[in-house]
């Protein structure tokens, strides 16, 4: 896998940020504050499939405390589908990760 631009799409780009706001514990709205980028521009790249410009997305990863080339550092083995269900995962409960982690040792 590549990391070209054909692959870094918005749904991919805001999975990402997503995993990140989960990690850090903190709201898109916070970052926004604290990134000073419009939460508005946000959405409306999130809406339009466009990714933020540049310097949003180097404002962005100095408010989540990371280089930028940690937030476009994705392993292989990491799939948007990997990313979706690392993001989720803080969200469930307890018990459901658990049960979420023994389905997946089930699967090949």
């Amino acid at each position: 896998m590549d990391n070209n631009l054909e692959y870094w799409t918005s749904d991919r780009f805001f999975s990402r940020l997503e995993f990140f706001l989960e990690k850090k514990n903190i709201t898109l709205n916070q970052l926004s504050q604290t990134a000073e980028t419009s939460l508005f521009s946000l959405y409306q790249a999130r809406r339009r499939k466009s990714l933020p410009t540049f310097t949003s997305i180097c404002c962005m990863c100095d408010a989540l405390e990371i280089d930028i080339w940690e937030f476009f550092d994705v392993k292989e083995e990491h799939s948007l589908e990997m990313d979706i269900v690392m993001s989720q995962m803080p969200k469930l409960k307890k018990e459901s990760q658990n049960i979420l982690a023994q389905l997946a040792m089930l699967l090949p």
